[in-house]
């Protein structure tokens, strides 16, 4: 019996993409044709060899065929591309740069559930909002930081064709086809029973990495109702894969259903006496392939951009004295018990029985902008730069930094937890437009994420977060679109301590990142 003539005499369905320990699999169903029958019987275990098999559902024999997908070049390809034909509705005046047409163009090709991960900088906002415009949703959702609310307004009215109104906050709320802008805090607190949308756009995505949590599961719940869902971050794989999965379960909730099987394939998973650990990596050109070829849209700015250079990163070495030395070694002895692994470090600072680790990095961070104050003072009163970005992790550093520019007469915009959300924007404008505002100065939460501050070239890093992609979002508020310079970014660090370890730790997981991302 010829079991190739066999096996075309069945019509398999279109199949489904499932995850399993050993990768992904395409599963495809037909009905048994007697040929089939025949063949079976003489030849099963070759057919079971080749991928098939037959099982009763309800009443009826279904055979079943599993194997590997085919990813083509030209599918990965596609995720990279630099421009596209395909006509986009803009408002007159309006336009996208070419390789935002080709994002926009794989949005809406891949069914309007992707993952724009482009770096930062490149406009994920005006592709997401140009890919609504193509397929015409009667409602969109977003989803975003508090603080770019206002930001996600502006953008919907510079791009957005589709006649809807525009709605902001939790108390603003819509009724019938609409624009929703809400923010992650919002949306815990919305009764979403009463509402659906067609389409959600999840900004800075990278917010639901942690399936656990409670707005990751409420974010979940709206894209599973939703036709289309686009998530929006320029740092996808974060510190781990693990950190992946939720996005892709979003997305496709059917083939991304089981996160432990995605473990297993993907972050290297191991059984310990403590339970599952999902912290490795594994089969990374895989991952890699399978988010290019069905889900993902990345572009670095080399790539896309030649007006924009590269980041330069240095450093600024400072030398402990008596005043800093004791919260340096109640940094150093938590380092050392933590076998120098940040997250957990950073567990602990976060924990009430470790508030000596969280004020002794506060206490490290303020001597660290007192000792360089002065040399940022310098920098703009002797017109070594026209204008300057400075980063701190802790209100105290910023401070610091504020008191000693208003000391030296240096006008200066300021954006921390505690700015309140409508000055914001105007601190942005102030810093952008206004020659006579040389310094911003920010908290790398609350000013590290969605703004544009490209009319300085230089950024110095007072402290560093112990996040790397906190850091690398922060350093990019300058390297995007519109800047013309090549971006310094000064890390301040005290030589010969804990704080300069952390420093190349932080350095080499950046590294690891920015290669797992390439």
């Amino acid at each position: 019996m010829n079991v190739i003539s066999a096996i075309k005499s069945l019509e398999f369905d279109e199949g489904k993409h499932v995850m399993t320990r050993r990768g992904p699999r395409v599963v495809r169903q037909a009905s048994p044709t007697d040929e089939f029958w025949r063949a079976w019987r003489q030849d099963k275990d070759k057919m079971k060899d080749m991928g098939y098999s037959v099982s009763k559902v309800g009443d009826k024999w279904v055979v079943e065929h599993w194997a590997e997908p085919v990813i083509s070049r030209e599918a990965v390809q596609a995720s990279r591309a630099k421009d596209s034909d395909m006509h986009i509705p803009l408002p007159e005046g309006v336009t996208l740069y070419p390789y935002q047409r080709a994002g926009v163009a794989y949005a809406v090709l891949h069914g309007g559930r992707v993952l724009i991960a482009d770096e930062m900088g490149l406009g994920k906002t005006a592709q997401a909002i140009a890919a609504a415009n193509c397929l015409k949703p009667n409602s969109v959702l977003v989803i975003c930081p508090a603080s770019l609310r206002e930001n996600w307004r502006r953008e919907w009215q510079r791009f957005a064709t589709l006649p809807m109104p525009i709605h902001v906050g939790k108390r603003d709320i819509p009724q019938g086809s609409a624009c929703w802008i809400v923010s992650y805090e919002d949306a815990m607190a919305i009764d979403w029973s009463e509402h659906s949308y067609e389409m959600v756009i999840i900004d800075e995505a990278h917010y639901i990495k942690n399936r656990k949590a409670q707005r990751s599961e409420v974010v979940r719940a709206l894209c599973q109702r939703a036709q289309y869902v686009l998530l929006l971050t320029g740092t996808p794989v974060l510190n781990r894969p693990a950190e992946l999965w939720h996005l892709l379960h979003c997305l496709d909730p059917k083939t991304w259903k089981n996160f432990h099987a995605f473990g297993l394939r993907y972050c290297g998973a191991q059984e310990t006496r403590w339970g599952w650990d999902y912290s490795g990596a594994s089969n990374l050109r895989e991952l890699q392939d399978i988010l290019r070829s069905r889900y993902m849209v990345r572009r670095a700015k080399d790539e896309v951009l030649g007006e924009l250079p590269p980041k330069v990163r240095s450093y600024i070495l400072l030398q402990a004295d008596a005043e800093v030395r004791e919260a340096l070694e109640a940094l150093r002895k938590a380092y050392d018990e933590a076998g120098g692994d940040l997250d957990q470090l950073r567990l602990q600072a976060a924990r009430v029985e470790f508030a000596e680790i969280a004020r002794a990095r506060a206490d490290i961070g303020a001597w660290k902008a007192r000792m360089i104050a002065p040399r940022i003072v310098e920098m703009i009163a002797e017109q070594e730069v026209s204008k300057l970005v400075v980063f701190a992790h802790h209100h105290e550093a910023v401070e610091v930094i504020r008191d000693a520019l208003e000391k030296a007469g240096i006008a200066h915009a300021v954006i921390t937890g505690e700015t309140a959300p409508e000055v914001r924007q105007a601190e942005v404008d102030r810093f952008q437009d206004a020659p006579a505002c040389k310094v911003f100065v920010g908290t790398i939460k609350a000013a590290g994420v969605g703004l544009t501050l490209t009319a300085a070239s230089t950024v110095v890093m007072v402290e560093q977060d112990w996040t790397p992609a906190n850091m690398q979002q922060a350093e990019d508020r300058c390297h995007r679109i519109g800047q013309r310079d090549s971006v310094h970014v000064i890390n301040v660090v005290v030589d010969g301590t804990v704080d300069a370890r952390i420093a190349e730790l932080l350095r080499q997981k950046m590294e690891v990142i920015e290669k797992v991302a390439a």
